[in-house]
């Protein structure tokens, strides 16, 4: 114990050094072996290859391009360009289809817009005779220079910028307001009844006693690029037709004209090309 106790690194470094030499000799005896060495090397046919049959490569070839469907059970096998990887979620998902999409020529491209806002003049004259739903009621339309003597209920037919138009007389609301008359300077009762009278079906017009109403009307119409062709006015709700297809002027403002297509029901806005007034 004395004497490991005084050689005690030397005994270590001993020990070590016999360790380092066994590991080198077992080392260099298995480098000795030499490339091909190894066994089982005998066993290995070391004849040259067969030649590659030109005729499998070419079916190998059509059938990456065209695979076969999988009827197996079970998963179906990886067949490259028929699946996409993405990176973010590390996870494989069929290919997007490339959907080839044929547009039609479309004939309203070729056709250049303009409106048009035809104004007429309706005024609400004079109570001829009678009160109340009994009166009668001169209206001049001066689109025309005539005059019509209707009461509540009468109705009649107008030609407003071209075309035909029913008119109704709805009711009438007879009202007076106190105003000063700047020639006399005295405080006069003014008569401002209003008669209104129904457009259309759908739109009133008020006409007040004595003052004159300029209803507006928008019309359209289109020239062609492609044949010089020109069109009428049209109204909103006009149903046209070009190069053999039908179309329906839904709306007509000085920014935009909606357009229908009647064989698909798809819906048009075309801007106009110019905007002008009576």
């Amino acid at each position: 114990m004395d004497f490991l106790k005084k050689h005690y690194e030397k005994v270590i470094l001993a020990v070590v050094s016999v360790l380092l030499i066994a590991t080198a000799v077992i080392l260099m005896g298995q480098l000795a072996i030499g490339p091909g060495g190894g066994p089982g090397d005998d066993d290995i046919n070391r004849a040259a290859a067969p030649p590659v049959d030109a005729d499998k490569l070419v079916q190998v070839s059509a059938m990456l391009q065209q695979p076969q469907q999988w009827t197996g059970k079970g998963p179906a096998p990886f067949i490259p360009g028929q699946w996409k990887y993405d990176p973010r979620t590390r996870e494989l998902s069929p290919a997007e289809e490339k959907i080839e999409v044929i547009k039609k020529e479309d004939p309203l491209s070729e056709l250049d817009w303009y409106v048009r806002f035809k104004t007429f003049p309706m005024e609400f004259k004079s109570v001829v005779s009678g009160e109340g739903t009994n009166a009668t009621f001169q209206i001049n339309i001066a689109d025309d220079r005539s005059s019509r003597f209707v009461r509540i209920g009468s109705a009649w037919r107008q030609v407003i910028s071209g075309y035909w138009e029913i008119f109704r007389v709805t009711k009438v609301e007879q009202k007076q307001v106190e105003r000063l008359n700047p020639a006399t300077r005295h405080i006069e009762k003014v008569d401002v009844s209003i008669l209104t009278l129904l457009r259309r079906g759908t739109t009133e017009i008020p006409l007040i006693l004595g003052q004159r109403r300029f209803e507006s009307d928008p019309v359209a119409r289109y020239e062609s690029r492609a044949t010089g062709e020109r069109s009428v006015e049209m109204v909103k709700g006009v149903v046209f037709q070009y190069k053999g297809k039908r179309f329906k002027l839904l709306d007509i403002t000085t920014r935009r004209l909606l357009i229908e297509v009647s064989e698909s029901g798809a819906v048009r806005e075309i801007s106009p090309r110019g905007v002008s007034g009576q």
